[in-house]
């Protein structure tokens, strides 16, 4: 994978010689919403019987991604890696002892981007875009429970999955000085792909809902709103 991306950022490099107006390096941060649905409901499936409260359950977070993008003319594409997180927590606490089941969940997402402007004028632009990519998600479970000062049990299984997306979406970009802009860009991540969790390197051992027998999967879907610090290099 590492040896695909080289070769395709120099085929890049090596084109904008003779067909690229600018190169550019962005930044983007946000927050997004995840719908996490399967391990929603594992949640509820080894929710204990004893007192404990869902304190968090997987809720909108913050994502990171930088870019390299080339421009011709209207038309961008380029690369993007995105770094994205949530999670949740079942914990009781009180004089006897404390409880907690952490679900704490991230993807490091590989992905390419074409965007196309649709309306320019004076220092505002308006476009449409589109990332396709691969997710690589990764799952860490901790159980943890304590009793008059006696550690019972602190366990942690990892678990991964690699899933397909594609987020269309549209940007709302303003040229502060000739080489920054700063962009609001709304969009809607689509995850592809029915790859469930299985236990780190064990593929055949996948995470399983006790309650339905039915395996898991991550939910990345959801809304994607942030913004975007442009530097063009070149």
């Amino acid at each position: 994978m590492k040896r695909i991306v080289v070769i395709f950022l120099l085929s890049l490099a090596a084109g904008t010689y003779t067909f690229s107006q600018q190169i550019s390096i962005g930044f983007s941060s946000g927050v997004g919403t995840y719908a996490m649905d399967d391990l929603k409901s594992l949640n509820e499936a080894v929710h204990p019987v004893f007192d404990t409260k869902l304190v968090t359950d997987f809720p909108p977070y913050w994502f990171y991604q930088p870019s390299l993008l080339i421009k011709l003319h209207k038309v961008a594409f380029g690369l993007n890696y995105t770094f994205q997180s949530t999670g949740s927590r079942i914990s009781a606490k009180d004089y006897s002892g404390e409880y907690r089941l952490d679900m704490k969940v991230h993807s490091n997402n590989l992905g390419l981007v074409a965007a196309v402007d649709l309306l320019e004028e004076n220092n505002l632009r308006f476009s449409v875009y589109l990332e396709p990519g691969m997710a690589f998600s990764d799952l860490k479970i901790n159980e943890y429970l304590i009793l008059l000062d006696t550690e019972l049990e602190n366990e942690t299984m990892r678990f991964k999955a690699l899933n397909y997306y594609v987020e269309p979406g549209i940007e709302f970009t303003y040229t502060l000085f000739p080489e920054i802009s700063l962009g609001l860009n709304l969009g809607y991540y689509f995850q592809a792909g029915k790859r469930d969790f299985h236990l780190d390197g064990e593929k055949d051992i996948l995470l399983t809902n006790p309650s339905t027998r039915e395996t898991i999967k991550p939910g990345w879907s959801g809304i994607r709103l942030g913004m975007t610090l442009t530097y063009d290099i070149l």
